[in-house]
């Protein structure tokens, strides 16, 4: 296990250093970044469309978002049911540091998947197992 920590938490490759020098080089690192900043910008925000008030509040450009669950509803039931329909969610258990209260909710990454079609069919996902979710707890 050691070894597997030194070698991954040691420092940054040569390769990816040698990368990064030269997409700074030659300027192409300003317009990557441009490029996914309108990226996320449009990802985030068409996930907050399909998901209304259940997106909490944060950064329009952001490439995930928070969903905070109705009252009575738990993340690991969200996140169990969301992954049954096969979309891949965090539940808010994953972020709470120990010895502190669990936030109820779901964290979105919106950058995993290549295509940001497939990333909405995921969204859309999360949205209706919320809203079967939130009619039964309502009940």
């Amino acid at each position: 296990m050691r070894n597997a920590i030194n070698n991954t938490t040691s420092g940054t490759s040569l390769p990816h250093n040698a990368a990064a020098l030269s997409l700074i080089a030659d300027g192409s690192l300003d317009t990557i970044i441009q490029q996914k900043l309108l990226e996320g910008a449009s990802r985030n925000a068409a996930a907050r469309a399909v998901l209304g008030t259940a997106a909490a509040p944060g950064a329009k450009s952001a490439w995930h978002l928070w969903v905070t669950l109705p009252e009575g509803l738990d993340a690991p039931t969200a996140q169990r049911l969301c992954e049954q329909r096969g979309a891949l969610v965090s539940g808010g258990q994953g972020f709470a540091v120990p010895g502190t209260s669990t936030p109820n909710g779901l964290r979105l990454a919106l950058g995993g998947e290549l295509d940001p079609a497939h990333t909405l069919e995921g969204v859309k996902i999360v949205a209706e197992v919320l809203a079967s979710l939130s009619f039964s707890v309502n009940r």
